[in-house]
This record gives structure tokens, C-alpha cells and sequence, in this order.
């Protein structure tokens, strides 16, 4: 009995130990790395130089995986090239690499992850690959020297605040086929000027585009059922909003609040709901056109409006009595009466 216990003992202890040597740390020309399933993993950085290239292979297996903050803090690299076949950006890899100012990433890259990028304030071209499918949370988040981004048709997952506080962002290209755009996701891009989205967009997140300042027209596309709260809060230069009617549903509370340049909107003729506050200190805004469907209007929608600002409707819509239950003008369109 007690031989067979011994050497279930020694069984056991030569496993742990063949786990243990799959996860074995070792380094190659500065660069830590472990083998895990036939594939290397970068796990860190201990060379010196200003241009990173990280090699194809190591002990003749594919390096596959940049792992978590592998480069982060390195802020002595000034460009990176990663190779073919890595697939995987791990949690904050690059995570404030200050002073690096370009990326080329490999065709082969598949998934960002959260914070890869996030603070690498010198950031100003990166190309993200045909064959990329998620950008994680906070992945670019404060690269505020990233002027383009163009997101290939393979994408189908960009995270909260993936490009947020990137301030000189003047120019984004979106994919068809992308159905969300997350919480925060442009917040605070207070340069971005051009921006249309794809006709697959089914949700603009909250404070998806709050406080981009510079921003001027937006299109929303039929596909579009939801707008999140606060979504174009505070987006001081933007003077056109157009709709094409198909699949709005709801406006969220302050989605438009602080749009101080929008002088007037008409909203779809899908739309059931007006959150609360959606157009306050909208304060040049002269006219709104409110269509037969909308049955709920939120509080202090039209909060530090101008007092004379007309209420566009059906007469006997709901549009209609709002405007006299609030004391507002009213002009009646369409030669229609509410049924």
C-alpha cells in the first residue's frame, strides 16, 4: 500500500512539474517570453533599444502573443514593429510607452486588447490590419497625438472609450457591418471633424461622441433604434443633425444637450420617445419638427431653449399638447390632425 501511494506521489510531482515547465520564463535578446501550446508569448522587455522588432520565432516556434503589459512603461521605445503570425495584443501591452510614435502591426492580428495603447501621448500613425476583429476598452484611449483611424471591415467590436480623450482625432472611417458604438467611445475627441456611420449601426452608446467640439454634421443612418444618453452632449460646433427615418426608437436623456450651434432639427417619423433633457441648452435652436409617433417627452427637454422656439407637429399629436401645456408656439405641418 504504502509503495503505491509513493508512487502516486511521484506521479503527481512530475506532473506539476511538466505544468509548471510550459509557463518557465526565459529571455532572447531582451525579450521575456513563456511557450505555451507550441507558441511563444512575449511577456516582457528588458533590451534597451529606441526601434523594437519583435522577432517571428523563438526556439523555432511562433510568437503568437504579445501578453499583458509586456512593453508598458517602456519609455524608451520610439517605434515598434511586431511580426507575422502574432494574433493577440494583450491587457495594456504598450500601456504609456510616452515616447513611442508609431506601430506597424502584422496582417495576422486578430484581437487588441483592453488598454493596449492607452497614454502613448506620441502616438500619431498606426494601421489597423484587414483581418482585426475586436479593438478592447480603452485600447487607444488618450493617444491624444492619433490624428486618422481607420477601422477595416473586419471589425466588428470596438470597446468603451477605445479612442477616447484622443484629441487631435480629426478623422475616422467606420466599417459596414459594425452594429454598436460603445460608451464613450469617441468622448472627448474634441478635434474629430468627419465621421459617417455605417449603415449596419443599430446603437450609439452613452457619451459616445460627448464633447467633441469640432464636430459639425452628423448623419444618423436608418439602422439606427437607440441613442444613448448624453450621446452629442456638449458637441458645441455641431450644426446639422440629419436623420433618415427607418428604425429610431428612442432618444436618450441630453443626448443633444449643449449643442449650442444647432438651429433647428427635424426628428423621424419612427420615434416614440424624447428622454429628459435631450435638447437643453440647445441655445440657438429656432425650431424643432416633432413627428406623430413620439407619445413620451422627457423634463427640461427644451431647458435654456430660446423662449420663442416653435414646436413643429400634427395638430392634436402629442407634440401639439406638450407645446401648449408648456406655454410654447406652435405651427401645425402635414394638413393632418392627430387621430
Amino acid at each position: 500500500m504504502k509503495k503505491w501511494l509513493g508512487l502516486l506521489l511521484c506521479a503527481a510531482m512530475l506532473l506539476g512539474l511538466a505544468a509548471c515547465a510550459g509557463n518557465t520564463q526565459a529571455t532572447y535578446n531582451g525579450f521575456q517570453y513563456k511557450i505555451k501550446d507550441d507558441a511563444v508569448i512575449i511577456t516582457g522587455y528588458t533590451g534597451g533599444a529606441a526601434k523594437v522588432t519583435v522577432p517571428e520565432t523563438i526556439e523555432g516556434k511562433p510568437v503568437t502573443t504579445i501578453g499583458k503589459e509586456a512593453f508598458a512603461y517602456s519609455d524608451h521605445i520610439k517605434s515598434v514593429k511586431l511580426p507575422e503570425g502574432l494574433t493577440v495584443i494583450g491587457s495594456r501591452a504598450f500601456m504609456w510607452c510616452e515616447m513611442m510614435t508609431t506601430v506597424e502591426l502584422p496582417s495576422t492580428l486578430t484581437d487588441v486588447g483592453v488598454g493596449a495603447f492607452s497614454n502613448c501621448t506620441d502616438l500619431h500613425e498606426i494601421e489597423l490590419p484587414v483581418g482585426l476583429r475586436a479593438v478592447g476598452d480603452n485600447a487607444f484611449f488618450y493617444c491624444n497625438s492619433l490624428e486618422v483611424i481607420n477601422v477595416p471591415s473586419t471589425v466588428t467590436y470596438l470597446g468603451q472609450q477605445a479612442f477616447a480623450y484622443c484629441s487631435k482625432l480629426t478623422d475616422v472611417t467606420l466599417p459596414v457591418g459594425l452594429v454598436e458604438l460603445s460608451e464613450k467611445l469617441f468622448f472627448k475627441c474634441s478635434s474629430l471633424e468627419n465621421i459617417v456611420l455605417p449603415i449596419t449601426l443599430a446603437k450609439v452608446g452613452d457619451l459616445a461622441f460627448s464633447d467633441c467640439t469640432h464636430l459639425e454634421t452628423i448623419g444618423i443612418p436608418a439602422s439606427v433604434a437607440t441613442i444613448g444618453e448624453n450621446a452629442f452632449m456638449d458637441c458645441r460646433d455641431l450644426k446639422s443633425v440629419t436623420f433618415i427615418p427607418g428604425s429610431l426608437r428612442s432618444l436618450g436623456d441630453n443626448a443633444f444637450a449643449g449643442c449650442g450651434n444647432l438651429v433647428q432639427i427635424t426628428l423621424p417619423d419612427t420615434l416614440l420617445q424624447i428622454g429628459n433633457g435631450v435638447f437643453s441648452g440647445c441655445t440657438t435652436m429656432v425650431s424643432i419638427t416633432i413627428p406623430q409617433s413620439v407619445t413620451a417627452i422627457g423634463e427640461s427637454v427644451f431647458y435654456r431653449c430660446l423662449a420663442d422656439l416653435v414646436i413643429r407637429g400634427v395638430p392634436g399629436s402629442y407634440a401639439a399638447n406638450y407645446a401648449v401645456e408648456n406655454n410654447m408656439d406652435f405651427e401645425p405641418i402635414g394638413g393632418q390632425t392627430a387621430a
